[in-house]
């Protein structure tokens, strides 16, 4: 292990800085580099690891390995050679954006905890913005602009930030918010008499660079408060992006910036009675495409495919069919995966012969599908959007063989044929059997046979 020369608490706005290789290491899909010295902060405390460039190597990343190597990522590609020099570059915007970040939730948190006693759990950096999870579990919106006002208070005084090491038991007796995790000697970082913290990453000089904090929203996690915030040139960047869209929004609906709100909820109020009418609409629409249909067959069993249309529409139909007593009706359609949506709907005599179980192994295997449901809807889908015509095709045929026959005057038929072959049955004392196909009775020929009109 090579025992790399730590700059970058020293000199912590050094940019550059030249730099020897001393090793090259292989772990995974990424090379890294050990150099002999470095001004590229490793990720720790949250805090994420220094970019940058080797020469003209992109560096991506840093990590401090257990043994204590610090390694510079790289990115794919060729890899400097062992002992040569290079001019070691820091991606500073990326560096003091966290430096920004950084300093200001070490303010924010002293501020919870000294004026709220909120404490800080956890905290975690990220590209777009920073969270403090805190040991609340509730927090007044009000508490929360006090501390945003007090922490942009401090920042526009021009607080310095000092660093000093002192010995655990010293640090133990300074009354810190936070405990102190290590045995050894304790580097604390303070911000006037607002925050002393025992902390290892990088910060600003002086409170005033911060610029300014925001906070952003708030989120429930482990029954704590998980506060989002910006800081720096993001909060810049945010009042800046805001500004605009609300300057955009304003020039397209002729108002004024208080106006947009109750303006926005105007329009949602009236887009969701459009919608809701409109849904009607296709569902009528739905309703008289089936009575057409229907007056073409010779039972109510219908079977198609539904188009380029909305994927919706097969919600709109299986609505629609409620409005009929008796139907048996599957529509199918392809999705843009070439994957395929189904529905059935079986209602009035057909659901007196229907069982899902058996449909299920008979029409489901052609188009390679799953689904489910309660009567008198059924759904699902399948891959094999092929075979959609062939599926369509079973159920009508399915649903018109003898036994589940759906129209209302050949159901009473057999009603009365049954009842008729048991008195036959009884008088003659034949024998008649029955097979429960689909909980219904197929019974023999009898040597009676009712007509009906």
């Amino acid at each position: 292990m090579h025992v790399t020369e730590k700059t970058y608490y020293d000199l912590p706005y050094e940019r550059e800085l030249t730099v020897r290789v001393v090793d090259i290491i292989t772990d995974g899909k990424h090379k890294a580099v050990v150099l002999d010295k470095t001004i590229f902060y490793p990720e720790g405390g949250g805090q994420p690891g220094d970019m940058g460039w080797l020469g003209t190597y992109e560096i991506i990343d840093t990590q401090k390995k257990n043994d204590g190597t610090i390694e510079h990522v790289l990115s794919e590609g060729d890899v400097p050679e062992i002992g040569k020099e290079y001019r070691l570059m820091l991606n500073w915007s990326h560096r003091y954006d966290f430096m920004q970040q950084h300093t200001a939730q070490h303010l924010i948190s002293g501020i919870l905890y000294s004026s709220a006693s909120i404490g800080t759990v956890s905290v975690h950096f990220g590209k777009d913005l920073f969270t403090i999870e805190t040991d609340a579990d509730e927090i007044e919106p009000t508490v929360l602009l006090a501390v945003e006002d007090k922490v942009n208070e401090i920042i526009r005084t021009h607080v310095p930030l000092q660093v000093k090491t002192a010995t655990r038991e010293e640090a133990d007796t300074m009354g810190l918010r936070r405990e102190v995790k290590v045995d050894n000697d304790v580097r604390l970082v303070s911000i006037g008499s607002y925050d002393t913290i025992a902390c290892g990453g990088l910060h600003v000089r002086n409170s005033s660079e911060i610029i300014h904090v925001m906070c952003i929203g708030t989120e429930r996690i482990r029954n704590h408060v998980r506060i989002q915030w910006l800081a720096g040139a993001r909060t810049v960047d945010a009042m800046r992006t805001n500004h605009a869209i609300v300057k955009q929004l304003c020039t397209v609906f002729s108002s004024k910036d208080y106006e947009l709100v109750p303006l926005a909820q105007s329009l949602q109020s009236q887009l969701t009675d459009a919608r809701y009418h409109l849904r009607k609409a296709k569902v009528a629409l739905a309703v008289e495409s089936l009575k057409e249909k229907l007056a073409c067959a010779e039972n109510p069993i219908i079977a198609f495919e539904c188009g380029d249309e909305e994927p919706e529409i097969l919600r709109f139909y299986a609505e629609a069919a409620e409005s009929f007593d008796d139907l048996a009706l599957c529509i199918a359609q392809k999705r843009n995966d070439e994957q395929l949506s189904w529905v059935m709907v079986v209602k009035g005599p057909c659901a007196g012969s229907f069982d899902f179980s058996f449909v299920r192994q008979q029409l489901l295997p052609i188009i390679e599908g799953k689904g489910g449901g309660r009567p008198p809807l059924w759904q699902g889908a399948g891959t094999k959007s092929d075979q959609i015509s062939l599926f369509l095709q079973r159920f009508i045929e399915l649903f018109s063989r003898e036994d589940l026959a759906c129209t209302p005057l050949r159901k009473k038929s057999r009603i009365i044929n049954y009842i008729c072959s048991i008195l036959l049955g009884l008088m003659h004392k034949e024998i008649w059997t029955g097979d429960k196909l689909f909980g219904k009775w197929c019974l023999l020929p009898c040597s009676f046979s009712l007509s009906m009109p």
